[in-house]
């Protein structure tokens, strides 16, 4: 794997490819550092997703947990 951080002088960019990678599917990356927000480094409260789910899929996962958790009590 490569990492890089470069400062452009203009809007394009010469990559060298690794003669490793020749042939393989790459994924190229672009954005500014500065985007790279607090906000999305920071680990998520549960607040963080309220409403995300509807009401259907809510109670679809509690009756799995419920259901997990039952499965847990059970001797082997």
């Amino acid at each position: 794997m490569t990492k890089t951080i470069i400062t452009p002088a203009n809007n394009n960019v010469l990559l060298a490819i690794p003669d490793s990678y020749i042939g393989k599917k790459i994924e190229v990356l672009m954005y500014a550092v500065e985007e790279l927000s607090e906000s999305t480094l920071l680990p998520k409260t549960m607040s963080s997703y309220k409403g995300i789910l509807t009401s259907e899929e809510a109670e679809q996962l509690q009756e799995y947990v419920k259901q997990s958790r039952e499965e847990w009590d059970t001797s082997i």
